[in-house]
């Protein structure tokens, strides 16, 4: 994906995209609506949705989603770059939440396992992650609503995204839902270096 002529996202600053995503040109899977009078992306109401942020990310960076619940007891999930890697962090997946994979492990059965947090319906949260790589290490840590649920430390190489989930370009974050359909109402980025672009 080259980078000539977009826009250099500012370093330390939050932009917010969503209003920039674009429903045929970032789509990746599922049936996505804009709710223009709430001013709401909406991901399907069942089955997998997935969706490109039009920015790509180098180096370390943070991602700000505000989402909430409509239906469904499904995971929201987050496809994060790391370096040249990638790995998905999935938020309440009925009723565990961490990142997959690690060392070929999913979700539900490494480190960064957590059955700690429940989204419920309706329910208007921040969700903040934080991606910090420095060498071949990485620290990848979540909070939602300002408290920490999902955090890991290690090396990038023990890092890999299934493709069901991967955004499948490189710096891409995509983002989505699986068996439930959530309302995403915010979707900013922060790079915590050089190099970060906007793609519209």
């Amino acid at each position: 994906l080259a980078l000539a002529g977009m826009d250099s996202l500012e370093v330390g600053m939050w932009t917010d995209v969503v209003e920039s995503v674009d429903l045929e040109a970032d789509r990746l899977e599922g049936t996505w609506t804009w709710d223009d009078k709430e001013g709401l992306l909406l991901s399907s109401t069942s089955g997998r949705s997935r969706m490109t942020l039009p920015v790509v990310m180098t180096g370390s960076y943070a991602v700000k989603v505000r989402l909430s619940r409509m239906s469904g007891r499904g995971a929201m999930m987050l496809a994060l770059p790391v370096d040249r890697g990638e790995v998905v962090l999935q938020i309440d997946e009925k009723g565990f939440s961490g990142l997959a994979s690690i060392d070929g492990k999913g979700a539900d059965d490494n480190d960064s396992t957590t059955t700690d947090l429940e989204l419920e319906a309706k329910d208007d949260v921040y969700v903040e992650t934080n991606v910090q790589i420095e060498g071949d290490q990485v620290e990848i840590r979540a909070r939602v609503d300002g408290r920490s649920y999902v955090k890991w430390e290690g090396k990038i190489s023990q890092l890999s995204a299934s493709p069901t989930w991967s955004s499948g370009q490189a710096g891409k974050i995509a983002f989505g839902s699986n068996g439930s359909q959530f309302a995403f109402e915010s979707l900013q980025v922060k790079p915590m270096e050089d190099g970060s672009k906007r793609v519209r």
